[in-house]
């Protein structure tokens, strides 16, 4: 299955989770962060074991914010209405 996640699409989540370079590349499993910036900075997609890591780390941050009592999306856009 190929990855359809852009550099910049895998970036804005990372950001949002308070994610270093360093500690995205060693949760996606590569020893430099180095590689991950070319990637992040690449138009073409990223690698698909890195965008299936950060869809489940995104999806787990959600879960976690919502069992934190913290609003999901989908009631943050009701409440921009």
């Amino acid at each position: 299955m190929e990855s359809h996640m852009t550099g910049y699409e895998f970036k804005t989540p990372r950001r949002i989770m308070g994610l270093t370079l360093a500690h995205a590349a060693g949760l996606i499993g590569i020893k430099d962060r180095r590689t991950l910036q070319r990637w992040e900075s690449s138009p073409g997609p990223m690698p698909e074991f890195a965008a299936a890591t950060m869809h489940a780390a995104w999806d787990d941050w959600i879960s976690e914010l919502g069992a934190a009592g913290a609003p999901t999306p989908k009631q943050w856009a009701a409440y921009a209405g």
